[in-house]
């Protein structure tokens, strides 16, 4: 059985492949966008089962769908979402979801059903229903539990949002409607409704009355049509926000017109971050329109109360606005101003965005109003102190500060960048899955009336080796190690001593650590998800011709993402016999190294930073004092990752005195610290800094490294041999020989496309 699964979310891969490979006897690929889905798929040479999430970019699920099926018309499909899709029901089809997060059991389930089997537990069943999408009627599936509308109320006849008419308010209205052509009417005599007092102390007579498949239940608020109510929607007993038009208003052609303008407008919104536009009706002589209900509270309430949102929540309210806007704006919808109350934080913790879309344009609104409003909102809900650099600096530049944002791809791309991408599982979610793995596959094998013990030993060695590949490669072994620490104004010593030379610097903030396999791997990520982007933050004299993503790099970082890999045992030594070198632990927290300075020029500005002046570097390495070696003047090996330990593995040798052979872990070395607690700029890799010569830019190398001698902070690293400059080459340069040396260093400038393993780099922030 073939089985493929698409997610753009990588945790999310993982937590599936390890729950379907708990089932054995298929055969499972996996991928991140639609493109290698069908790549994969040519491979297989067909699909049975494609398990996918919905919300994916640049496709979707739905058309992935649509095109594997075209080509195998016999394919199944598992819907995987975190949103609820029951206004999406004419894609979904006969296919089958399972929400996010995902549950093993439900997923073994419909996995299950999709092979014919009747493993199904009864509380799963489901029934169709109907439901109203933007004036059309289309099906939906609705889990059995759901309570039924009472005997006594009709089925709801949906009335196409261009089609709404609107007639006086009687006096009395009815809870119980018949139906005449088609279309429900409501006699002139009946029970008269319930009256409930208001906010206000006023009896609100529409409260406890049915209007159509709708029972109003409370007064939620005043809006610019008339009041919003809480109203229950009987046909699939769910929550909606049932606006309904001022009575005293509704005798004004025009302005019942413009109500339903605007209610078609909000209708066409189709977004997963703002909530939907279900039916307008007219009833009882009320005219009015159905909206999504989200129970919370909205951002302006959270302020008025003094709460505030932590960085996750933070991130998640700018995503939520930065895709929402960019969709009206994208798709040329008119739409409200926003304010602190177009935004709403469920009881769940997901925001979600008010449907502001409107029939009539704003000449108020623009996207740079947009921006600081929300920039504004999101500060005033935020601690400073509580939340990263970056997300400070993102709504600096969002509010009016320097080098400010102009639209929404921006401000989403930050966030993204900022966003954590690795989410290590809970062992005890783990657990929980495995167990429910376990229960599902034992009774299938019971039905099957196979053998306890065989199915006892199977499933035991499928739990130990799940575990191992989950501990190998699905739990990150990463570390935070993102930070920076601030370096003050003044005038420092830079350059030989004897010199005596000073140069004065402005404030600016360095990383504390080199940057890391595990950061670097997120620029990667992005350059791979946005290929034709990936230049975007070039060096203006970079050669756009050469990717940032290689199969080095790429073999680096998947080497680091495993526990216990060891790897690249250096290949140019004439002396080194096959076991002699053991290679280099390597980790998520190793330093980046084979890049060059274009590659490292990229990331910095891709993260919003800048690499180091060579002044900066030698200011964040000596301190105030200048001194020789970030801790003092007196060398001390134990201090720094050097060539100590380099040499003592290599061929012939028989101890370590640091215990590592090339690099290691940033924050390894504790005695590798400035005055500023900057780390590791005595030894671990060197790294790429640069010298302004006018308008021009010359790369160089600072610090020492574990295969150099020691450096003092104000030298520059030697000429490399060119023996030793073998790591990664570019197409367009000859590998090293005797004679090729210069290739790399043209005077005191480094080529810029040099690579090795011993060059690594950090990047700065400046005020």
């Amino acid at each position: 059985m073939r089985i493929l699964i698409v997610d753009d979310e990588a945790d999310v891969l993982q937590s599936i492949m390890a729950i379907v490979r708990a089932v054995p006897g298929h055969e499972v690929r996996v991928a991140a966008n639609a493109q290698k889905a069908m790549d994969h798929a040519a491979a297989f040479g067909g699909v049975d089962i494609l398990i996918t999430d919905v919300v994916m970019e640049p496709t979707n699920g739905f058309t992935l769908r649509a095109t594997l099926q075209e080509a195998y018309p016999a394919m199944r499909t598992i819907f995987v979402s975190g949103y609820d899709l029951s206004d999406y029901a004419e894609q979904i089809g006969e296919a089958a979801v399972v929400p996010k997060p995902v549950d093993a059991m439900a997923l073994i389930t419909e996995i299950g059903r999709a092979l014919g089997h009747d493993a199904a537990p009864a509380a799963t069943a489901a029934v169709p229903e109907k439901a109203r999408v933007a004036g059309k009627t289309t099906a939906i599936t609705v889990p059995a539990t759901v309570v039924s509308a009472p005997a006594a109320a009709p089925v709801p006849v949906a009335v196409p949002v261009q089609a709404v008419a609107v007639a006086s308010v009687p006096a009395v209205v009815q809870q119980a409607p018949v139906v005449e052509s088609g279309v429900r009417a409501v006699p002139q005599s009946g029970i008269v409704a319930r009256p409930v007092a208001s906010e206000e102390g006023v009896a609100d007579p529409l409260i406890g009355v049915q209007l159509g498949d709708y029972r109003v239940q409370q007064v939620i608020g005043e809006g610019k049509w008339g009041r919003v109510y809480l109203a229950l929607q009987l046909s699939v007993n769910r929550r909606v926000g049932l606006k309904v038009l001022d009575p005293a208003r509704a005798e004004d052609a025009d302005v019942r017109a413009q109500f339903l303008a605007d209610a078609r407008a909000k209708a066409a919104v189709q977004h997963p971050f703002i909530m939907s536009v279900f039916e307008a009706d007219e009833k009882n002589g009320l005219a009015f329109f159905t909206q999504e209900f989200l129970d919370g509270a909205s951002l302006g309430e959270l302020i008025a109360r003094g709460q505030k949102l932590d960085e996750k929540a933070a991130l998640q309210v700018l995503k939520v606005a930065g895709e929402g806007l960019h969709y009206l704006w994208s798709h040329n919808l008119s739409h409200a101003p926003v304010d602190e109350d177009s935004f709403r934080l469920g009881s769940d913790k997901i925001a979600r965005m008010a449907n502001i879309a409107s029939a009539d344009a704003d000449p108020a609104v623009t996207v740079e109003r947009e921006l600081l409003t929300v920039g504004t909102i999101v500060k005033q809900l935020t601690q400073e102190d509580s939340i990263t650099v970056g997300l400070r600096m993102l709504l600096s530049r969002m509010t009016g500060g320097p080098n400010p944002v102009t639209g929404w791809p921006p401000v989403l791309q930050a966030v993204k960048a900022l966003e954590p991408k690795v989410i290590p599982v809970e062992a005890a979610k783990m657990k929980a899955a495995d167990a429910a793995a376990m229960r599902a596959v034992e009774a299938h094998r019971r039905a099957k009336k196979r053998g306890l013990i065989i199915s006892i030993c199977t499933l035991s060695l499928l739990l130990i080796l799940l575990g191992f590949v989950i501990w190998k490669f699905a739990i990150s072994n990463a570390r935070k190690l993102d930070m920076q620490v601030a370096i003050p104004a003044g005038t420092y010593n830079v350059g030989d001593p004897q010199v005596g030379a000073k140069a004065p610097l402005a404030a600016f903030d360095i990383d504390k650590y080199e940057v890391t396999i595990g950061e670097y791997a997120k620029f990667i990520a992005w350059c791979e998800q946005n290929e034709t982007r990936q230049h975007e933050f070039d060096h203006p004299r970079g050669d756009r011709k050469i990717p940032h993503v290689n199969a080095e790099v790429q073999t680096l970082i998947l080497n680091a993402t495993q526990r216990g890999r060891r790897v690249f045992p250096h290949p140019a030594d004439p002396s080194r016999k096959l076991g002699e070198d053991p290679g280099a632990e390597v980790d998520l927290n190793c330093p980046m190294v084979g890049v060059t300075f274009w590659d490292a020029y990229a990331y910095a500005h891709w993260r919003g930073n800048d690499l180091p002046t060579e002044e900066e570097w030698e200011a964040a390495a000596r301190g105030t004092k200048g001194f020789k070696y970030p801790w003092g003047d007196k060398l001390e090996l134990k201090n720094f990752n050097s060539n100590a330990g380099y040499n003592a593995l290599m061929p012939g040798a028989t101890k370590t005195d640091d215990g590592y052979n090339y690099w290691a872990p940033v924050d390894a070395f504790s005695g590798d610290v400035s005055e500023f607690k900057v780390v590791g700029m005595a030894g671990n890799v060197c790294e790429w800094v640069y010298r302004k010569e006018g308008a021009k830019e010359l790369p160089l190398l600072k610090g020492g490294s574990f295969a150099s001698d020691p450096i003092p902070m104000w030298g520059r690293v030697p000429k490399i041999p060119a023996e030793d400059a073998w790591f990664v080459h570019p197409a367009s340069e000859k590998k090293p020989g005797p004679t090729t040396a210069e290739v790399y260093y043209v005077g005191d400038e480094v080529t810029p496309s040099f690579r090795s393993l011993y060059v690594g780099f950090r990047t700065v922030k400046r005020k």
